[in-house]
């Protein structure tokens, strides 16, 4: 694909309203819905009774009846591991907690708050809300190491699993305390996630807000996400269940508060592809206060074999992040008899702010490894407000080709803006770098990189003290 036709290609995309989802209406029928209250089937709203058979009862008749919507009315109503079916629709009313139950001997059938594993049709929608009660003492030790609790030997994980699952939607609900992954959506197809808050102690270790692995046609749009660990993750594992691509995926309109990374891609790359990837007109920011500081805003990576391409992002603002943008093609080679690179390329990032956090800045970078490029990678309209006060850096930067990746792998780095290296195709164009303070290394490096373009490039000295 030549550079031109690449960028036609992605400007198209981004012009697109985002990947078609159809999600059926749950309930399977048209007319009014049935509804199966849970208080009929015996839950009791005081938060301390458990209300699991009750909720699964209910779950149960309305299936049995060919699906509708089962109803938590206002009140508080622990549960462990309900079950959805075909058709259903959870529904929870504004007043109304579904609360997890502190306790994992309740978890005995499986270790989410809610499963859905290979239904049709499914959805968790409502004013209300779902706590997991992830809290020290509970399923954390009361201790930190270094910033983040420490987890506990067992706790719900995920809080809540879509697997293998045909048109799934949440709406309206707000998610609180998730104890570990909040959703995890695996082997799933068709799905709509809007409107929906989610958050979790920043100090929650693995409080992911959605895991996305081994699915395709997802819109995530309207979603408000506070925690810990990663905000949004695409991945590919062994858990793929006849799905082997993770692909058309939009990201849209949504506020996303993290210590770690705001959306973050590869990880865990066996197999597969992750391709058709938007991640627009959205705020990536890191948790208030000084004791967590925003790892990356954008992390797209491939380590394990995958090929990943077609991301377009843009428009987004990362308030209080030490590396902006980090692209990586590695060789860990998980699950590889023999440990080969993948592919990483024809990647669009344009229309971003970032504001460095409390912590010292890191550069953003771009790197593969000798004879395994990153390719056709278009940065265009970029403003980076770092830290400055950097050292020249001296000895050759290590390629580390199997390490896990993260934007500081490399330790210090010889460029304050963008280090490039092993990649083909890369474009700066429009991109600034205002310093806070003066730093003795230069904006830009790059090691074998061809067909380098930079245009407009610039810095903005730090002020005279």
């Amino acid at each position: 694909m030549t550079r031109l036709t690449f960028v036609l290609a992605l400007v198209a995309l981004g012009c697109a309203a985002g990947p078609a989802v159809h999600v059926p209406s749950a309930g399977g029928r048209s007319g009014p819905p049935r509804v199966f209250n849970i208080r009929d089937f015996g839950a009791v709203p005081d938060g301390q009774t458990l209300a699991s058979a009750a909720i699964q009862a209910a779950i149960d008749a309305c299936a049995k009846a060919g699906g509708g919507d089962v109803v938590i009315p206002r009140g508080t109503y622990l549960a462990a591991s309900l079950e959805m079916r075909d058709n259903i629709v959870l529904r929870i009313e504004e007043g109304a907690t579904l609360l997890g139950s502190p306790n994992m001997d309740d978890y005995r059938r499986f270790r989410q708050l809610i499963r859905a594993r290979g239904v049709h049709n499914v959805a968790i929608v409502g004013a209300g809300r779902i706590d997991g009660q992830g809290r020290p003492g509970i399923f954390w030790e009361a201790t930190r190491t270094r910033e983040f609790f420490v987890a506990k030997p067992a706790r719900p994980s995920p809080l809540i699993l879509f697997s293998e699952c045909d048109g799934v939607r949440v709406e309206g609900v707000t998610i609180l305390n998730s104890p570990s992954w909040t959703i995890h959506l695996r082997g799933s197809r068709n799905i709509v996630i809007d409107h929906v808050r989610m958050d979790s102690d920043v100090a929650g270790p693995n409080t992911d807000g959605i895991d996305i692995n081994y699915s395709e046609n997802v819109r995530i749009t309207n979603t408000e996400i506070s925690t810990g660990d990663d905000a949004i993750v695409l991945k590919n594992t062994s858990a793929g269940r006849g799905i082997h691509h993770t692909r058309n995926i939009l990201i849209a309109d949504s506020v996303l508060t993290t210590s770690s990374y705001g959306l973050k891609l590869g990880t865990e790359t066996m197999e597969g592809t992750f391709s058709d990837i938007v991640f627009r007109d959205s705020v990536v920011r890191s948790p208030p206060g000084k004791e967590h500081t925003m790892r990356g805003g954008v992390g797209l990576m491939c380590v394990d074999g995958a090929d990943v391409r077609g991301i377009r992002i843009s428009n987004i603002r990362m308030e209080g992040v030490r590396a902006p943008i980090f692209i990586r093609l590695g060789n860990r080679g998980r699950q590889q008899a023999t440990p080969r690179p993948g592919s990483l390329r024809d990647i669009l990032i344009e229309n971003v702010t970032a504001v460095r956090g409390h912590d010292r800045s890191w550069a953003s970078s771009i790197s593969g490894l000798p004879g395994a490029y990153v390719e056709n990678v278009v940065i265009r309209n970029l403003k980076v407000v770092t830290e400055g006060g950097g050292t020249v850096v001296a000895g050759a930067v290590p390629e580390e080709p199997e390490k896990y990746p993260d934007a500081d792998m490399f330790g210090p780095l010889p460029a304050y803006g963008f280090y490039l290296r092993h990649a083909r195709g890369v474009t700066l164009e429009d991109v600034s770098f205002v310093l806070q303070k003066p730093d003795a290394r230069v904006a830009v490096v790059s090691e074998d990189v061809a067909d380098l373009r930079m245009v407009r490039v610039v810095t903005v000295p730090a002020p005279t003290p």
